[in-house]
């Protein structure tokens, strides 16, 4: 049974899109760039940066690295949070957690058997949102 909704928050059409080229733009070219530069599917979301807790006080040079997407952009299948404490050497979200996000969900639509995009003419109007042109190719009853 899909989960349902406990309530809606009306937007405008124009106003989803604003969002979502927003959260791909993450990807293309803000903070996660070179994490989903080769990546098999675009994939839209929001790095994550901050302090650790501890006893209610924030603690200095301790961190939490996160990034949470969804992919495919047209039509989403999956949702993933990547939530890393304590990441070693670079702590940014963009740098810490997009990576493992960008290789969880290429998996995972693997697995659902969702294709990998190709530019397609529906979408080549619209660059913000045009999927890449890279594709992951692996033998279908060769899973890692």
């Amino acid at each position: 049974m899909a989960a349902q909704p406990t309530h809606t928050v009306p937007l405008k059409p124009e106003h989803l899109t604003t969002i979502k080229n927003a959260l791909v733009g993450v990807g293309r070219e803000g903070t996660s760039a070179t994490a989903f530069a080769k990546a098999a599917y675009v994939s839209a979301g929001k790095t994550g940066t901050a302090n650790m807790v501890d006893n209610g006080v924030y603690v200095s040079g301790r961190y939490v690295a996160s990034f949470l997407g969804f992919a495919p952009v047209h039509d989403p299948k999956i949702v993933v949070l990547v939530k890393v404490e304590e990441p070693s050497g670079v702590y940014w979200g963009g740098t810490g957690a997009a990576p493992s996000l960008r290789e969880i969900a290429s998996e995972a639509l693997w697995l659902l058997g969702v294709p990998s995009p190709q530019l397609d003419a529906e979408h080549s109007s619209d660059l913000s949102l045009a999927p890449d042109k890279t594709l992951r190719r692996r033998p279908v009853d060769k899973p890692r």
